[in-house]
């Protein structure tokens, strides 16, 4: 799904920090203890690419797990929703709509699940790196318009095995990630991910869905 490429897992792992060229800004254990204590009374909209290739859009309710993707073509677009289980509070039930604009076709899914495994984890990305990777503070870059600490690692195996680093950019009012990417050693940046903190208001709230195309075919897909 669309989806899977938006949000890191929440995994746990060590951190270490080398020579920081902004003595008087935090560790990256200070900023991601603020991480944790975040707000889910969002609706993060960010752009997703991989490969060099051009960027696909998601907009996820923080809160609840419910969200629009688009791929980077904009021709496959996943809508999910989220509505309580009406036989258990603790569960929710989630529809997966998937639209292909090439075929003019759509189908959906639904499944149940814990409303805790519906919501999304979103996490700094640092707790991907490998064991023994070591992150620097190079000091305070504007990104999208906020002022932000922008943290490199070492260089890591990354795909293929091939040495890549990993740069992150937080905002400095809130600590909230802004920006990653995974560069490798000749400058390419083989991922990179952006993102924008919107109040969850109605009004974007409204971005999660939308209204099924006129004349396109349901198809059915085997569970």
């Amino acid at each position: 799904m669309l989806r899977r490429v938006v949000l890191a897992a929440v995994v746990s792992a060590a951190f270490s920090v080398i020579d920081s060229a902004a003595a008087s800004g935090p560790t990256v254990a200070q900023i991601k203890a603020a991480i944790a204590k975040h707000s889910d009374n969002f609706v993060l909209a960010n752009a997703f690419a991989a490969g060099g290739h051009a960027p696909g859009h998601g907009w996820i309710d923080v809160k609840t797990g419910a969200g629009r993707w688009v791929s980077a073509t904009g021709k496959l677009l996943e809508l999910q929703s989220v509505t309580p289980d009406p036989h258990d509070p603790l569960r929710v039930v989630v529809a997966d709509t998937f639209i292909d604009y090439a075929t003019r076709t759509w189908y959906r899914t639904k499944r149940e699940e814990l409303a805790t495994t519906a919501r999304p984890k979103v996490i700094d990305p640092l707790v991907t790196a490998p064991p023994g990777v070591q992150f620097r503070l190079l000091g305070v870059d504007r990104v999208d318009g906020r002022q932000t600490y922008h943290l490199r690692s070492t260089y890591f195996p990354y795909l293929g095995n091939k040495p890549a680093r990993l740069d992150v950019w937080f905002s400095i009012d809130q600590d909230y990630l802004i920006r990653f990417t995974h560069t490798t050693r000749a400058g390419n940046v083989v991922q990179r991910i952006d993102n924008r903190w919107l109040p969850r208001t109605s009004a974007n709230l409204a971005l999660l869905t939308m209204a099924l195309p006129s004349g396109f075919k349901q198809v059915f897909v085997s569970p």
